[in-house]
């Protein structure tokens, strides 16, 4: 079974980047567009992760490394967030993904400088 993952980038080669990436998983209708007016700031998205220094390692909520865990935050929960930079989102890519691949694909996509769109 397939599920939508969708992403928002600031540049093209970002996005251009990650959808090479996808090309090692079992994906269909890998597109990339522009934004004409950018990211509108209407869908709730998870930020990318942070390197927080040497010998990061990924986990599902975050990245653990020398400086403990930065958590994954999601714009539009509560929570404050800095959000600065979201508005220079001029790219987004789409695709669908095995249910199963789904995880480890949104956490690649984050760890690739994507804002990935929470559909849940």
């Amino acid at each position: 079974m397939s599920k939508h993952i969708q992403a928002y980038f600031q540049t093209e080669n970002e996005a251009e980047h990650v959808r090479t990436l996808l090309q090692t998983y079992d994906t269909e209708a890998v597109e990339v567009g522009k934004l004409d007016d950018g990211y509108a700031g209407d869908r709730r998205i998870i930020i990318p992760i942070a390197d927080t220094g040497a010998g990061t390692q990924a986990n599902g909520t975050g990245v653990i490394g020398a400086g403990g865990i930065a958590p994954a935050a999601v714009m539009g929960d509560e929570d404050d967030l800095d959000l600065d930079g979201h508005h220079d989102l001029h790219y987004a890519l789409s695709a669908k993904v095995l249910e199963e691949e789904y995880e480890e694909i949104r956490n690649m996509i984050r760890h690739n400088r994507g804002h990935v769109e929470r559909l849940d």
